[in-house]
Order: C-alpha cells, then sequence, then structure tokens
C-alpha cells in the first residue's frame, strides 16, 4: 500500500476512479433494464463531483514554497499527513460496491445483501476521498524559524508557533499507524501549557520530524542567545560613548582660557580626545606665543646682561 502511494498521486487515484463510477454507471443506464438501470445515476453524479473535487483540490493544495510566503524564512523541510488509510478506505469501497452491483444482477442473493453492500461501499469510498481530499489540503513546514501549520481550501487556516517559544514535543501512535510507520507530532508552545498548538496528524515518520524541530529549536535558541548578548554589549557601547559626548560637551562650554589653564596645569593626565578642536587650536597659539616670549627674553638677557622683567615688574625667575 505504501508503494501504490508513492507510485501514483493519491488525487491521481481519485481522478481515475472517479472516471472509472462514471464510465460504469454510464454503461448501466445504457444496457441494463428496470430497476438496475436507476443504479446508473447516482454513480454519475457521484464520479462528478469526484472529479471536480479533485481537480479543485489539485488547484488549491498549498505548494512548498508558500511558507516562505508568509513566514519569510527558509524552509528546512515540509511534511503532509499520509494517505496510506485514506487510499485504503477508497479501494476497500471501490471493491465493495463493485461485488454488490454484481449482486444485483443475480437472480438467487436477496436483494436486501447487495443493496446493503452498496451503502458501506458508498459510504467507505467517499470517506476515502474526503480524507484524501483533506490531507492534500493540509501542510506543515519546518523553517529556520518557525513550525507552521496550513490548510487550504476556499480559505485559508495557519498556526504559526515560533521555535523559541517551543516548550515540548510529543508524538503519538496507535497500533495501526506503528505498522505503517505513520504517527502524530504534537508541539506545546510555552504559552499554551499542555494544549498542543500545533498537532501533525499522521505525518510519515513521526520520529525523524520530531528530532528536526527539535534540533532547529536548540539552533534558534542559541542564535537568541547570541543576538541578546550582541545586544547588551552594544547599549554598553552606545552607553560608553555617549558619556564621552556629554563629556566633550561639557568641556566645550567651558571659556577656552579657562580650558587652557586646566589643559597646562592637569597636561599629564589629560586625554587629547576629549579636547575640542577649537581649544587645540587655541592651546597650540597659546604654546608658541609662550615659547616665543621666552626665547625673546632670553635673548635680552644675554644681551643686556640683566634679568628681564615680566608684565608685573617682578624678576622672572
Amino acid at each position: 500500500m505504501i508503494r501504490l502511494t508513492k507510485l501514483f498521486s493519491p488525487l491521481a487515484l481519485v481522478l481515475l476512479t472517479g472516471i472509472v463510477i462514471g464510465r460504469f454507471g454510464l454503461h448501466v443506464t445504457q444496457n441494463y433494464t428496470e430497476p438496475l438501470v436507476y443504479s446508473g445515476y447516482p454513480a454519475i453524479i457521484l464520479s462528478l463531483i469526484v472529479i471536480a473535487g479533485s481537480l479543485l483540490v489539485i488547484y488549491l493544495k498549498p505548494k512548498v514554497d508558500d511558507s516562505f510566503i508568509i513566514t519569510g524564512s527558509s524552509l528546512v523541510t515540509s511534511a503532509q499527513p499520509s494517505v496510506v488509510v485514506p487510499v485504503a478506505y477508497l479501494l476497500i469501497g471501490v471493491v465493495l460496491g463493485t461485488i454488490s452491483i454484481w449482486g444485483l444482477t443475480n437472480q438467487s442473493i436477496p436483494l436486501f445483501y447487495p443493496l446493503l453492500g452498496i451503502a458501506i461501499g458508498i459510504y467507505t469510498y467517499v470517506k476515502g476521498v474526503g480524507l484524501i481530499w483533506r490531507n492534500s489540503l493540509t501542510r506543515y513546514y519546518l523553517t529556520e524559524d518557525d513550525f507552521l501549520f496550513m490548510y487550504r481550501f476556499l480559505g485559508e487556516q495557519t498556526t504559526e508557533t515560533p521555535l523559541e517559544q517551543i516548550a515540548d514535543i510529543d508524538t503519538s501512535r496507535n497500533f495501526i499507524q506503528r505498522q505503517l510507520d505513520v504517527g502524530d507530532v504534537v508541539v506545546h508552545s510555552e504559552s499554551g501549557g499542555r494544549k498542543p498548538s500545533i498537532r501533525a496528524r499522521s505525518v510519515g515518520s513521526p520520529r525523524e520530524l520530531k528530532q528536526r524541530i527539535s534540533e532547529q529549536r536548540r539552533i534558534a535558541k542559541s542564535q537568541e542567545h547570541g543576538s541578546d548578548n550582541n545586544s547588551t554589549s552594544s547599549t554598553t557601547n552606545s552607553t560608553d560613548h555617549e558619556d564621552q559626548q556629554t563629556s566633550t560637551e561639557d568641556s566645550s562650554e567651558k571659556p577656552i582660557d579657562q580650558l587652557i589653564t586646566e589643559i597646562t596645569s592637569k597636561s599629564e593626565n589629560i586625554n587629547s580626545d576629549d579636547i575640542p578642536e577649537e581649544v587645540l587650536v587655541e592651546l597650540a597659539n597659546y604654546n608658541i606665543n609662550k615659547l616665543s616670549e621666552e626665547l625673546i627674553k632670553d635673548t635680552i638677557e644675554d644681551k643686556v646682561g640683566e634679568p628681564c622683567e615680566d608684565d608685573l615688574g617682578e624678576p622672572s625667575d
């Protein structure tokens, strides 16, 4: 059964059975008499519904790249509910219905049993078709940042859980699912408690999907911690830069003469990066003038032979 679903698309199989049922109903209406002829019309109606519905599902079913359109994150993997059980329902319904219709042509079999078989066959077939349609319209996406559920028919339903908010991941399988290697993957978010935020139903290889989600969750959380550390470091550097700018602005608000006095008295301990540019220019002019004045004094002393007096009339040292 698993190999059959891999070789043939489930929707293609539904279309094929719909065409066969329609052809059979048309054959009955043209070649049989009452009351068997009336069984051909329901078969034709069912065939038209199945064919039209399958074509609509093929057009509307989610695509692989839909996750990027919704989340903007790169796709890691995707999964769909398994169609093994629905295909089994489909085939059982077709076989049971065919045998029951044959029973109608056999006069030795009471009419009740073929009619009961047809009813059960139609129910089983319709259930299989409905499950195949539903599973084809459902897809689960694992991206670099989120785990996403999407169901699309005439409308669209999505549930998105960020990986860093996933608290726990469980798997559950009954006896039949274990034999078919399918099962449910239940994702619990931190905000949702034990209520599952997303339940991936009847996916193939559920343990592998659980492992992929766990690995991607660890990567997402490690990246989140790294970004938090970078943000803290950036905030600290920004604060230091603002303090340095504030110190520079405070310095620039002082009179230049006062700044020159403070700079010349503490020239060994001051940081030149904290001095405004205009103060540095004035300080350079101040040093040049002071040096020129000392050279003039030294020259006069050499010529006169006496110490030169400063502006206060006191001998300079």
